[in-house]
């Protein structure tokens, strides 16, 4: 599975409780703000970005950017269990540092894996406006993009297809704390499986095959930075779900959820844009506790083996069946062969027995009956001697139902 955030965008800073707080969307430093309207489970890898610092005079510096990305990679690896080397962090990177971390991720990534990719730092997009523009990107310390520019940054089609080339991923899930990050999404999507029964909210997501995306804001829109608490209002929220968790499981439903609430409390006006990429079939990435881990991994196994024997026992009793049917198709073909011979009707006698033969090689016994019942009929009746020296031919021939006429 593959889940993805980010936190992108530049501005200058707003009047807030917070000083130095900036928004992540497209602002010029040092000449004021241009202002922009707005069930199996495998390994768990991550790819973590933060940018605070950027070597273009056009974006300022995001505090909360780093700060957040360090935040998110800790929880994973203390609340979740991700392995150091299966979650990458990259703080203040370059535009190839990330592209070569998301091909070592393509390549790391194997059957059924859960992928999650968290990037913070500034976002743009291309045209004169947002309402209005078709491509958003991220961008990196060494970026040399302009404002409502994507020349030289990491566009969504970009990313879009590193996600696609993960092919073998259970789950992918792209967290997008960024200005104008919502347009990441191939398509809109409903989170709404707020089912308080664990198999209907967590189990039968992780069923399917996902590839989800959730951004901190509209397509349209800048994001804050940071607030009270040194994080974004995004980020802030992700991470009181992941260190809570009191179930054990968070899915992306549940961050969505939260996030949305938390905005409506703050007075927040863009909204968590939760959507999918190529690939989505059903179900979401859920973060999951070691210790609930464990159960699911500890059940698999006595399910397996259960189900396993259910199969084979099915199996030996349909075989049963299908032999003793057999069985009595042999016996009542011999009793009606020793009925005719009984009415002196050979002819008819020797056709039972070599429709009887239709089913040789079908059951243990059958074959070997039919041919001894035949030879011996063959010996010991005057009539059917007379077929002795011709054996081959009449065990490859058929007769008609009264045994007289070979057809």
């Amino acid at each position: 599975m593959v889940a993805v955030a980010l936190t992108a965008c530049g501005g200058t800073p707003e009047q807030t409780d917070t000083p130095g707080t900036t928004s992540r969307g497209v602002g010029v430093a040092g000449q004021g703000t241009v202002q922009v309207s707005g069930l199996r489970l495998c390994t768990y890898r991550a790819l973590i970005i933060g940018v605070e610092q950027y070597d273009s005079p056009h974006w300022q510096a995001l505090p909360g950017a780093k700060r957040d990305a360090k935040a998110i990679h800790s929880v994973l690896i203390d609340r979740y269990g991700f392995k150091a080397e299966d979650a990458t962090l990259l703080l203040d990177p370059t535009r190839l540092q990330v592209e070569e971390a998301l091909e070592s991720l393509q390549m790391a990534v194997e059957k059924n894996d859960m992928v999650f990719i968290y990037f913070a730092g500034h976002g743009s997009y291309v045209g004169k406006s947002p309402d209005t523009a078709k491509t958003s990107c991220w961008l990196f310390k060494d970026s040399k993009t302009k404002p409502r520019s994507c020349a030289g940054a990491l566009k969504d089609a970009t990313v879009q297809d590193a996600v696609a080339k993960m092919n073998d991923a259970k789950h992918v899930l792209l967290l997008s704390d960024s200005c104008f990050s919502g347009g990441f999404a191939s398509r809109s999507a409903k989170t709404s499986l707020r089912d308080k029964d664990i198999a209907t909210r967590y189990y039968n997501p992780l069923g399917g095959k996902s590839r989800s995306v959730l951004a901190s804001g509209d397509a349209n829109r800048e994001v804050q930075d940071q607030g009270k608490s040194g994080h974004s209002p995004f980020a802030e929220v992700v991470l009181g779900e992941l260190e809570s968790a009191s179930l054990g499981y968070v899915s992306v439903s549940d961050l969505s959820f939260a996030i949305d609430q938390s905005y409506q409390q703050k007075g927040i006006e863009y909204k968590p844009v939760p959507g999918t990429l190529d690939g989505h079939l059903r179900g979401e990435f859920v973060f999951i506790t070691p210790a609930e881990q464990q159960k699911i991994k500890a059940a698999q196994p006595e399910v397996v083996d259960r189900l396993s024997k259910a199969l084979a026992e099915s199996e030996r009793q349909k075989a049963r069946a299908e032999q003793a049917l057999l069985q009595a198709k042999v016996q009542t073909l011999l009793a009606k062969a020793r009925l005719k011979d009984s009415e002196a009707q050979p002819h008819q006698a020797f056709a039972y027995s070599r429709a009887g033969a239709a089913v040789e090689g079908q059951g243990d016994n059958a074959a070997e009956l039919l041919f001894t019942d035949l030879v011996n009929r063959e010996g010991n009746t005057q009539r059917n001697a007379v077929l002795k020296g011709h054996t081959y031919a009449v065990n490859h021939a058929a007769f008609s139902p009264d045994g007289k006429t070979i057809v």
